[in-house]
């Protein structure tokens, strides 16, 4: 009977080889529950969504019933995780290439191809999935900046699962939006007890060296995610936390409204017409619309698409790797990244030579007194020496104008710039002004 032990004795003699063979081995285990129709679809549900519904395709058609597809049919608890399942029903047994898409009729997040040979558990949220294993605990993910040389976590308040100090060794590591953590698997008898946290650097009470350590408390009802640093341990966001990049968009479609969506390894806002504009910001006098990217775009490659927030326009696509802030330009003609900076110098120093240093994000010369002026140019009637620092685009510098090496400077206090598009200062010999563009 299946949960119930099961013996077969041998008489096996020393001296002696004998070989057993066990039948439909996985078929035994690979079984459907009983009060259910079929193989089971359990999910974890973290969407936030007011409904859920599993759709499945394979082919041209529909496998489960038309969009959006199978409705919950119940919820269950197992391990203190509260699943809604589907009953997949038994005429889809051993239904092969199964595509899953999870959704709420507007919005869905495209599951794996399966195998319908046996039950599945998915922890989704509204912007991904993954498959989990009900019998394993939640996990302790940690953004180790500590600089400690080895990192252990003890756990207590757990009654008898108490491990000794100085506790459990990372597991291995996973990386998450750029950022890869350690993290500790632990028992299921752990699972939404009241526990005491206690990362350290693995010292043993009687080792001389020095221990160091941060406590927390946590109910663990969930994965927990922890950054340490030699200062402090703090709780984080994975989907907030690490490098995050910006784009810079000098708008000159003239639409009434922008909006971003992209395609490729991160789809933006997760369906059309993408995500809104973060804040505007004026660089250089030029105003930007700013769209702050979350570090799960950071590395990945994605192809952009402007649009007038589904007004009916749009641009072509444009692909770009999400390694740096961009500063694009868009126009009804379609999109362009800003790769040039020139600072212009209207000069009343009165010195014989002018360069130019700067430090920071962008060094502007190998070493004092910077560079040179690259060229003159009259705009509007005034004659402007200039620096091309293309090179630099998209940095910041503190700049620091001089008479080319020869004793006489201008503070760089104030004149820390961002290297973006066309600059202009007028100077005397003692100040400065950054000047409207003309």
């Amino acid at each position: 009977m299946k949960n119930e032990t099961v013996v077969h004795r041998l008489d096996v003699k020393v001296g002696t080889r004998t070989n057993v063979w066990v039948d439909r081995w996985e078929a035994y285990f690979n079984t459907e529950e009983e009060g259910h129709d079929g193989f089971v679809v359990y999910v974890a549900d973290k969407s936030g969504w007011d409904n859920l519904y599993l759709y499945g395709w394979a082919g041209d058609g529909d496998v489960t019933p038309a969009w959006p597809g199978l409705s919950v049919k119940g919820t269950e608890v197992i391990n203190g995780v509260t699943y809604k399942y589907f009953d997949m029903g038994k005429s889809l047994d051993g239904y092969e290439g199964l595509n899953l898409i999870f959704n709420n009729v507007d919005v869905q997040v495209d599951g794996p191809a399966v195998t319908l040979n046996r039950n599945f558990y998915f922890r989704i949220t509204d912007k991904g999935f993954e498959e989990i294993d009900p019998e394993a605990s939640y996990c302790i993910y940690v953004d180790d900046q500590s600089g400690w040389e080895d990192l252990a976590l003890y756990i207590s308040g757990a009654g008898d699962n108490n491990e000794d100090w100085p506790g459990l060794e990372p597991a291995g590591t996973k990386e998450i939006n750029g950022v890869v953590y350690k993290y500790f698997e632990t028992d299921v008898e752990l699972m939404n007890q009241s526990l005491k946290l206690t990362f350290n650097n693995n010292k043993k009470e009687d080792d001389p060296g020095l221990v160091l350590s941060f406590v927390k408390n946590i109910t663990f009802s969930r994965d927990f995610y922890f950054s340490i640093t030699p200062e402090k341990c703090e709780e984080i966001d994975p989907a907030n936390h690490g490098t995050r990049y910006s784009l810079y968009v000098e708008d000159n479609t003239g639409w009434n409204a922008l909006a971003l969506y992209s395609y490729g390894d991160v789809e933006l806002g997760g369906g059309w017409p993408g995500i809104q504009v973060s804040e505007t910001k004026e660089i250089n006098g030029t105003t930007y619309k700013c769209f702050h990217l979350t570090p799960a775009c950071t590395n990945k490659n994605i192809n952009l698409i402007f649009n007038n927030n589904n007004g009916g326009s749009q641009l072509n696509d444009y692909n770009l790797t999400i390694d740096r802030d961009y500063y694009l330009r868009i126009s009804e003609a379609g999109c362009s990244e800003i790769k040039d900076c020139t600072v212009y110098v209207q000069d009343n120093s009165g010195w014989d030579a002018l360069a130019l240093y700067g430090w920071g994000d962008a060094a502007i010369g190998d070493s004092w007194p910077g560079i040179q002026v690259t060229g003159t140019r009259e705009i509007n009637g005034v004659t402007y020496k200039y620096f091309d620092l293309s090179e630099h685009v998209g940095k910041y510098s503190n700049l620091i104008f001089n008479n080319n090496g020869g004793g006489q400077q201008i503070e760089d206090g104030g004149l820390y710039t961002a290297l973006i598009g066309d600059i202009y200062f007028s100077i005397t010999a003692t100040s400065y002004e950054k000047l409207p563009k003309p």
